[in-house]
């Protein structure tokens, strides 16, 4: 499947909740038996249904797989993700987990030294291994959807060990700060993730913010850094945090 078509018809289906398959190719500027053939394996993937001419997504507050979310807003996701290695220092142990925007960091640490990674993502361990990183798994029982080991194997893993820094992502963030997740198995690692790292830093896109999800997994004064997109300083106007602009479009709050 053309992955970019299929990023763009989601979008749009978020924009718009339903929307006809005549105004899907005029928007996105192809034919709508391209747009047809697109939406049916979308259809049988789950992720749209289709009815009277027009479509919806199957399940709104359902994540989307691996691949859709690693090209949605990308570029975003870069920046998020240079912001967060320039927290990093040589010498580092650090935890990405399975979140597309976290995934993005690893492009940035090519450059560092002696940097050892932790992960339980198996995309995150090939690119890693491409790069010629240090990587540590935590093996597990592989979850489909987020493409990452999880289970009783991989949280006895990580509460053996030690990092430096756990960088964490989840696809929602209250304007409250409560920061949760669609996975209970994804939300138990984080957590294990987090209490056995010296300094815990959550990524998000703006789009995440003023979402919810049904497993909690901390409150964002939890973690010792924000790192987004979205102006933090007026959304967590009551919090005590330190804060600073890494780019003209990137937001870093320091709670620790």
């Amino acid at each position: 499947m053309n992955t970019e078509r299929a990023t763009g018809i989601i979008t749009l289906l978020e924009k718009y909740s339903y929307i006809s398959v005549r105004d899907l190719a005029n928007l996105l500027h192809v034919s709508a038996p391209t747009v047809r053939r697109a939406l049916s394996e979308l259809e049988r993937e789950g992720i749209v249904v289709r009815n009277h001419g027009g479509v919806t997504l199957a399940g709104n507050g359902l994540p989307k797989p691996f691949s859709y979310r690693f090209s949605d807003m990308k570029e975003e996701k870069r920046r998020i993700a240079q912001a967060a290695c320039s927290l990093l220092t040589d010498n580092s142990i650090i935890y990405l987990d399975t979140s597309t925007t976290v995934m993005c960091m690893i492009d940035y640490l090519k450059n560092r030294k002696n940097i050892t990674v932790v992960t339980n993502s198996v995309p995150a361990i090939q690119l890693l291994h491409n790069y010629g990183i240090p990587v540590k798994c935590t093996g597990g029982d592989l979850n489909d959807e987020s493409m990452g080991f999880v289970g009783y194997a991989a949280e006895s893993y990580l509460a053996s060990i030690r990092t430096d820094f756990a960088f964490i992502s989840t696809p929602a963030i209250s304007l409250d700060g409560r920061i949760s997740d669609y996975s209970e198995q994804e939300t138990h690692l984080r957590k294990v993730a987090m209490a056995n790292s010296a300094c815990s830093v959550y990524l998000f896109e703006k789009q995440k913010l003023n979402q919810s999800a049904i497993f909690t997994l901390c409150s964002g004064s939890d973690v010792d850094y924000l790192i987004s997109n979205a102006d933090l300083g007026s959304v967590f106007a009551g919090m005590e945090i330190s804060e600073y602009r890494s780019d003209p479009d990137i937001f870093i709050a320091h709670f620790r």
